[in-house]
């Protein structure tokens, strides 16, 4: 393969683009660049003032390298008809998300090492495929040991890991396709992998001609961000000589195409020795790195991209998957820029996910009030639980996206005693990885803060009210997240739980740290068992207690609230709810019972008492079932360190009213 071009061989380049009717006197290609932050190796710059609207250079349509000249050609036909014919083929080389381009870029890929190396150096495309440089910096061309020790536990990792998997996949299908027509040596994966290389950091879009039908693949759905991914109207082309200006964020520039070719037009002009400049559009660092091989300090448009997903284990797949589907433009990925609050449709993608029974039964009731249907059902809270829920999922995805960077930070001092003359990758990866890390910093920080009104520094809940879906209430400011789950969520360890039930709780669980598994209060029993009630039967006990007491309750307005939806909990738990009733009747009550035995007038005897009611029970357990959650630990504090233990509480706030009476009961 080429190696990189000298003075000489880049002089061929323009004179072949000036026999082909190229204007490019305007330019001057030089082995430096004015871009030492990115230690660029070659530049192109103005031979003389080039004023506002003037021509920088024109490119004619007889040189550029295009998905149609590569179809037209035997290597491209070859290549494309043996995937067409071969079904096992296009598993291995075709992936309509990850490489929607996978076909056309094998076969271009194929095409410029044919030309390079079985044409004895008479092809067309020769001056052009000779000024290409022998290596490049994208992070394919570093070995695989050098790849996972400096991008290990970033999301370019796998990508690369999974291009380099393509390429191999692929030489072998190029191989089986037409690699009679080669040279002996000339197709291997490394050639492949050159051109491959060439085709991700040089190609731009390009009309597709009305002749050349879009090649059929399956429909799919493109991503926030997808470096290489053009539109059907498009197809992918090399502009020679074009090539060659550098990427500058924001440069104005413009692109005048016509069927003669391309014009390249200065919009604020170039002065005489000033280098003329690109711009590849808004790029973060992982997509310059992975497709260009360079990356921008402090790069303002640098991202994490979130892959989110319906896993069809999930008992309400089904159900969640109808709901999307119901939604035009529901993406499971996305993107968290830098400095920027967690994106809308992330978090309500998430709502979706992380949606129970009930949360679904909202959904679809906020639906049918909706005068657009499903289209929005998702972009404002459903419930509390679901609320809570999504934005703690989303903090422990990014939690442990942002701990795979740090675990496996590079032993930079390593690398550079391994390659002590190669130190380009070093850089690059250290400025891509503080990228990643700074940027998932944030989000997590946003992930905690996003009920947050900043103004105030206050909790700020706006969340659907169950019983009135239509209808959005603030829930009162509270000083932090553990504050707002101290008044509208209910657990064991509640410091507003009804002091008797307290008491209750309290006596059952020494009463099972003795083995008094037998409930008659004396501690005679089997120390071995488990204790009298487990902790999901202890929190329903609580709930029903709660629920009894009435106005007395620190959460009296939601809990009566709740249990006026006892009729939809039945219906949306169907055979549950008899399983509910049959564990109470055969575990709950005979233990009830029996702590009866207890004293009189001690809270344990008036609360056994009190609780021994089939139906209240049903209604906590139903309450307990659709309204619990666990969340994760650093999210509700997120002074906390690592390892700190998730939380499980039910949720019983829904609007501003419940918190504020709830507030009010308890001062």
């Amino acid at each position: 393969m080429p190696g990189a071009p000298a003075k000489a061989e880049v002089e061929p380049l323009l004179d072949w683009g000036r026999r082909h009717g190229a204007r490019v006197d305007n330019l001057d290609i030089r082995h430096e660049s004015l871009d030492d932050d990115r230690n660029l190796s070659r530049g192109v710059y103005a031979n003389r003032d080039v004023g506002p609207g003037d021509e920088i250079c024109f490119i004619p349509e007889t040189i550029l390298l295009s998905e149609s000249v590569v179809r037209a050609s035997a290597i491209g036909k070859a290549v494309l008809d043996y995937i067409a014919e071969h079904p096992e083929e296009q598993a291995l080389v075709n992936d309509p998300v990850k490489h929607p381009h996978a076909g056309i870029l094998l076969a271009m890929a194929a095409f410029m090492v044919h030309e390079y190396t079985a044409t004895e150096g008479h092809s067309h495309w020769m001056p052009y495929l000779a000024s290409l440089p022998g290596d490049y910096t994208l992070p394919l061309m570093w070995p695989r040991e050098r790849v996972a020790h400096l991008l290990g536990g970033t999301p370019l990792e796998h990508m690369i890991f999974e291009r380099l998997d393509w390429i191999e996949a692929g030489t072998r299908t190029v191989e089986r396709a037409c690699g009679d027509r080669f040279p002996p040596g000339a197709l291997t994966t490394r050639s492949l992998l050159w051109a491959a290389c060439a085709v991700w950091s040089r190609a731009f879009p390009k009309a597709r001609p009305v002749s050349l039908e879009p090649p059929a693949s399956p429909t799919h759905k493109a991503s926030a961000e997808s470096g290489q991914d053009w539109i059907s109207l498009s197809e992918i082309c090399l502009y020679p000589i074009l090539d060659m200006l550098n990427h500058k964020r924001g440069h104005k520039i413009e692109w005048k195409m016509s069927s003669d070719g391309v014009a390249f037009v200065a919009v604020d002009g170039t002065a005489r020795g000033s280098e003329l400049l690109n711009n590849y559009g808004p790029k973060g660092n992982e997509n310059l790195l992975s497709n260009y091989g360079f990356v921008l300090q402090g790069n303002p448009e640098d991202y994490v991209k979130v892959f989110l997903a319906l896993r069809s284990e999930d008992a309400l797949y089904a159900a969640k998957q109808e709901i999307v589907g119901k939604i035009d433009g529901c993406s499971f990925v996305h993107l968290i820029f830098r400095g920027d609050e967690l994106p809308a449709g992330l978090v309500s993608v998430a709502r979706i996910l992380v949606a129970n029974e009930l949360d679904l039964h909202l959904l679809h009731e906020r639906a049918a009030k909706a005068i657009d249907g499903y289209a929005s059902v998702h972009t404002s809270p459903v419930s509390a639980r679901n609320e809570l829920l999504a934005l703690s999922t989303l903090h422990s995805l990014l939690l442990g996206k942002l701990s795979a960077v740090q675990r496996n930070t590079p032993d930079y001092e390593r690398d550079e005693c391994e390659y002590p003359t190669d130190s380009e990758p070093r850089r690059l990866a250290r400025v891509y990885r503080d990228g990643q890390e700074a940027i998932l910093q944030h989000a997590l920080a946003a992930a905690h803060s996003h009920l947050l009104d900043q103004r105030a520094n206050r909790v700020r809940f706006s969340l659907m009210a169950q019983n009135a879906v239509d209808e959005m209430a603030e829930v009162a400011a509270i000083a932090s997240l553990a504050e707002f789950l101290s008044h509208g969520s209910i657990s064991a360890e509640s410091e507003h739980m009804d002091p008797e039930m307290a008491e209750f709780v309290a006596a059952v669980c020494q009463l099972g740290a003795e083995g008094d598994d037998d409930g008659d209060g004396d501690g005679n029993g089997d120390a071995d068992e488990e204790p009298i009630f487990d902790e999901d039967t202890l929190l329903v006990l609580i709930v029903a207690n709660e629920t009894k007491i009435g106005r007395k309750s620190h959460w009296a307005a939601d809990l009566a609230a709740l249990a006026s939806q006892d009729g939809v909990h039945e219906q949306l738990l169907g055979d549950r709810i008899a399983d509910m009733e049959s564990h109470f009747e055969e575990e709950v009550q005979p233990l009830l019972r029996g702590l009866l035995k207890q004293r009189p007038g001690t809270a344990v005897r008036r609360i056994a008492k009190r609780l021994d009611d089939k139906r209240a029970f049903v209604s906590a357990a139903a309450i307990v079932e659709l309204c619990t959650v666990t969340l994760d630990g650093q999210w509700i504090d997120p002074q906390a360190g690592p390892g700190t233990e998730p939380r499980t509480v039910t949720v019983v706030a829904r609007t501003i009213d419940g918190v504020r009476a709830a507030t009010g009961a308890a001062e």
